[in-house]
């Protein structure tokens, strides 16, 4: 049974645990210095979730619950728990706590990695709605990377410049 635990503060050792996966699974310039995101914990919109398969911790995600949607931040699970389902597991019990009005961020369609990954998501029901997106640096260093978009509902072209301009401001702290 796949369950999402949450985890709000530091120190926590499963939280120490998963910040070795955290740098393992996204390159510099996709996410926080770790420091950074033991910061980030105190944000009320962020919520830091432990995966775990029969009590076994398999991952972590990182949402934020925002004005009408929720942004996906990060998601990875462990290498050794790939395989299993998990990842559509989750998906389908983010659906369940959120609706339907989730976006995240993806690497465009280069290789075969990216390709496996975007459909990954269109299997737990997700489309890529934008191809123009550039994700902000994060903390200041590294670079803006060039992303696509994808949600499992179909914003308005409005709706979704307003929430890329919420995840812009609030996740990135770029007005």
């Amino acid at each position: 049974m796949i369950t999402l635990k949450p985890i709000s503060s530091y120190p926590d050792t499963t939280f120490v645990e998963l910040c070795k996966l955290y740098v393992e699974a996204f390159p510099r310039d996709e996410r926080r210095s770790v420091e950074g995101l033991k910061l980030t914990l105190q944000t009320p919109e962020m919520m830091f979730y432990v995966i775990e398969s029969d009590g076994v911790t398999a991952g972590f995600s990182i949402a934020w619950k925002l004005s009408g949607f929720v942004y996906l931040e990060h998601f990875a699970v462990k290498p050794s728990m790939r395989g299993r389902g998990i990842g559509e597991q989750v998906m389908k019990i983010y659906a369940d706590m959120f609706g339907h009005n989730i976006i995240l961020e993806v690497e465009p369609d280069t290789d075969n990695l990216t390709h496996r990954r975007i459909e990954f998501y269109k299997r737990c029901g997700f489309d890529v709605v934008s191809k123009d997106y550039i994700q902000p640096k994060y903390e200041g260093s590294g670079d803006a990377m060039p992303l696509w978009i994808m949600a499992s509902c179909t914003p308005s072209v409005v709706e979704l410049e307003r929430w890329i301009c919420e995840v812009k401001s609030k996740v990135y702290g770029r007005g």
